[in-house]
């Protein structure tokens, strides 16, 4: 999403192309009729751009996911919601097809020296959910959110609570009425943990602001962010404050 037009891109549901963000960038560049592909209408329009195919499902992605099926391997911070949700799925196993990988959500935020920002998030999906389930990463407002008045906002985790709250641009409007990022964040988490929802699981967001101020939250312990500025080699890992 470009914070400057506000201009959006997005697939969802897209198999059989391993850089799906770089489809959604195409969308947003080539197809600006349009906001949102999926399914095969995205594969078709990933094929008409020269995106290259590739095997989804690799030996690490099994692997994950068939030890992710065994009880007795869950860490201890597999949450009782995510133990519910996967626990449902033991029970469907064998009717449903082996999703193409592990879960994994990115955020990326940048601002430039124009003071233009934009949003990209992408994700391999929940690798235990229903055949044809969409989470939040490719809705606007869900999933991510840019605007060049306020900011910018990502999130990953728990995508259906996502959706339900418009996560994303619940932090922006955050920004807007004069919040911190770090504020924002925690706010619109906040507003997350009063609703129900028995398949409870992490919920992280992350926001940037206009003037360069940035800021995460989460609702488990240990999670970081990066942050890297024009002229370091390194980024700066930053722990998220906890909800």
């Amino acid at each position: 999403m470009d914070g400057r037009t506000r201009a959006v891109g997005a697939v969802g549901a897209l198999q059989g192309y391993p850089h799906a963000i770089s489809v959604a960038r195409r969308v947003l560049d080539d197809l600006p009729q349009h906001v949102l592909l999926v399914g095969e209408g995205a594969a078709r329009f990933a094929a008409e751009c020269g995106f290259e195919r590739g095997e989804l499902l690799t030996d690490e992605a099994r692997r994950i996911w068939e030890e992710g099926l065994d009880e007795s391997t869950w860490d201890e911070d597999v949450g009782p919601g995510d133990r519910r949700l996967r626990r449902s799925a033991l029970e469907r196993i064998r009717g449903m097809d082996v999703p193409a990988g592990p879960l994994g959500t990115v955020n990326v935020l940048a601002l430039d020296r124009h003071g233009d920002l934009c949003v990209g998030v992408s994700t391999s999906g929940y690798p235990w959910k229903y055949p044809g389930r969409l989470g939040d990463t490719p809705i606007v407002g869900a999933g991510n959110y840019c605007d060049n008045r306020a900011g910018g906002a990502g999130c990953t985790g728990r995508g259906e609570l996502a959706i339900r709250l418009c996560l994303a641009k619940s932090v922006v409007d955050g920004l807007a009425r004069g919040l911190d990022p770090e504020a924002a964040c925690v706010e619109a988490l906040g507003d997350a943990a009063s609703l129900a929802d028995e398949f409870r699981a992490p919920l992280l967001t992350i926001a940037l602001s206009r003037d360069g101020s940035h800021g995460a939250a989460a609702t488990l312990p240990g999670a970081t962010y990066a942050v890297l500025v024009d002229g370091a080699s390194e980024p700066e890992i930053i722990p998220r404050r906890v909800v």
